[in-house]
Formats: structure tokens, sequence, C-alpha cells
């Protein structure tokens, strides 16, 4: 009896044991790693405009201590797009870059107004929330709108991802989870970017760092030049 006793506390122990291994698993947050995003551009796509060749077709997220770097992937390589954030410090630099003519700005929460001021602001439609799985990840599906066009989309965003602050600096502020689906209006521009992997990854000290070959340029000057080059793509 007692050893019948005993090999039942060892059973419902080890059962303990998975049952707290598998919770800690699940509740365990990403704080490193890569996330890839398709790009497509719904009203370019719908006119069928030549133009989208130039434009880049895919952004990849580097992740580590609460900061991001987005680095966007074009098909012509002179072509260079970075978005750098230490969200911890509230603190941006962008960068773009076109054959020789390659230029940095930087953004903190003092002048971020500059930068979200030209850009429509999104909140949620209402309360109502999807729970859905992405790529492993829970995830919650849920409508926005822009208060600039009233246009009305669906947004998915992750807790499984720890990043804090992350939207600090995007039109989405008001979302505090990392966000896998969502659309974005530009200059004219409108983006929709899809999570298509996620890969938990060691990543490296210096990944905040930019090209040296990068020229400085005050805020509103590089905005200018910005939204110059991108006229061009306009749906307007």
């Amino acid at each position: 009896m007692r050893r019948y006793c005993n090999n039942r506390l060892i059973f419902f122990s080890i059962i303990l044991v998975i049952f707290f291994a598998s919770s800690c698993t699940r509740n365990k947050k990403l704080k490193e790693g890569v996330i890839e995003y398709s790009i497509s551009y719904p009203c370019l796509e719908k006119s069928d405009n030549s133009l989208m060749f130039f434009l880049p077709k895919k952004m990849v997220m580097t992740f580590k201590n609460n900061c991001f770097k987005n680095k966007f992937i074009f098909s012509n390589q002179n072509s260079k797009l970075e978005a750098i954030s230490n969200c911890n410090e509230k603190k941006l630099t962008l960068a773009f870059g076109y054959g020789k003519n390659m230029k940095y700005t930087n953004v903190d929460s003092n002048n971020v107004e500059i930068l979200l001021n030209d850009l429509p602001r999104y909140s949620k439609v209402n309360n109502k929330l999807d729970s859905v799985k992405v790529l492993n990840k829970s995830a919650l599906k849920f409508e926005i709108s822009s208060t600039n066009n009233d246009s009305i989309f669906n947004i998915v965003t992750t807790q499984d991802i720890d990043i804090k602050n992350i939207n600090w600096c995007t039109p989405f502020n008001e979302i505090d989870d990392v966000m896998l689906e969502y659309n974005l209006i530009q200059y004219g521009i409108e983006m929709k970017f899809k999570a298509i992997n996620i890969s938990e990854t060691k990543v490296s000290d210096d990944f905040l760092k930019i090209d040296a070959d990068y020229e400085f340029s005050e805020v509103n000057k590089y905005l200018k030049e910005v939204k110059s080059i991108l006229s061009i793509f306009s749906c307007k």
C-alpha cells in the first residue's frame, strides 16, 4: 500500500512538473529575433502601376533589448531605407539612400510630432477583438480607422513579442503590441505589411549601427526630400 502511494505521488509530481514547464513555455515572450514582413501596395496594384518595381517588397525587423531596426529590401541594391528605434529612450534614426545620395536624421520624443503631423493617425473602431493564431503566435485581430480619410481596415497584433513602447514614433501609438498585419498610408502611398516569418535568433550587440556613408540631415530637410522622392508613387 505504501509503495502504491509513493508511486502515485511520483506520478502526480511528474504531471505537475510537465504542466508548469509547458505553462512557462506558453507564456515566454520573444525578446530577441527577427520578423520578416511582405509589403504590398493595394492602390498601386489596382492601377497596375509599373513604378512598383522600384518600391520595397519586404521589410526585415531585427529586435533586441527593447530596440528594433526595420530594414526595407529593394530589388535595386542601390536603394536603402531604414528605421532604427531605441524604445527605452524614445530615440529614432531614419535613413534613406539612393546611389551616393545617403541621408539620415534623428527624432526623439521632443520633435516626433514633426514626423507624425504629416501622417494619418489610427485608432480602434470598437472593443471587438478576435483571437487568432499567426505564425504560432497568439494574436488579436480588430478593426482600426484612419482619422484623415475615414478608411477602416483590419490589424493583427501580438503580445508574444516583447518590445515595449514599440509604436511611440508611429501613427499607431495608441497600440501597445507588436503589429503583425497592418496598413499604412504615408505621403500618398498605401502600404500593407504582413508578417511572413518570425524567428528567435541571436542578434549582434551592434545591430543598431548605420552605414558610415550616411550624411546627417536636419529632420525637416530630410522629410522634405523623402516626400519629394515618394511623391512620384502617389495614388492621388
